[in-house]
């Protein structure tokens, strides 16, 4: 009977709803529940990038799921709050990761820094990017290899609700 009470007690104080979104990761919002695409230009080719975002961890976390080129290449991040900064994590389709920290500016750009794991070439990679007035999101990239820092893209992404990520990539649950 115990164990009864004990489970019902569980299930009434669960949280029936998704949470309010943590305060931290407020500037981002805008861009949770869209479908962004962009194109730059990578070793003489275009790249087409297509990234979503939606909120995770019961909208204590965010995740950003991208695809260039149909599925060439892919990769997962989860970004939330920790202290007085964001913490970012990348899993890539190519086989190694990123880890890092970030942070909103007073004029709204997300200024990251993070630390590359298992690729042969970089070593830190340095992000900017920023939602426009015209509502697209603005980003420049660096990265860093053998010790300096080049730059390494810019893109322009605009929402294109009918752009879809590569099959494989897409999340199999999106949070309602």
């Amino acid at each position: 009977m115990r164990l009864v009470l004990l489970a019902l007690a569980i299930l009434v104080s669960a949280p029936t709803s998704a949470q309010e979104p943590n305060p931290a990761l407020a500037p981002l919002a805008p861009l949770v529940g869209e479908t962004w695409q962009g194109t730059f230009e990578a070793d003489g080719q275009t790249v087409t990038d297509v990234s979503r975002w939606e909120w995770a961890m019961n909208r204590q976390a965010l995740r950003n799921i991208h695809t260039l080129n149909g599925g060439a290449y892919g990769g997962e991040t989860l970004i939330w709050a920790a202290g007085d900064s964001l913490q970012f994590l990348y899993v890539t389709s190519a086989g190694f990761t990123t880890s890092g920290t970030g942070h909103v500016t007073e004029d709204g750009a997300l200024v990251v820094e993070e630390i590359v794991e298992g690729h042969p070439e970089i070593d830190r990679v340095r992000s900017t990017s920023r939602l426009t007035a015209e509502g697209t999101l603005a980003t420049s990239t660096e990265m860093r290899r053998g010790g300096v820092w080049e730059p390494s893209r810019s893109a322009v992404y605009v929402r294109t609700p009918e752009a879809r990520l590569a099959p494989g990539f897409a999340p199999a649950c999106t949070d309602g």
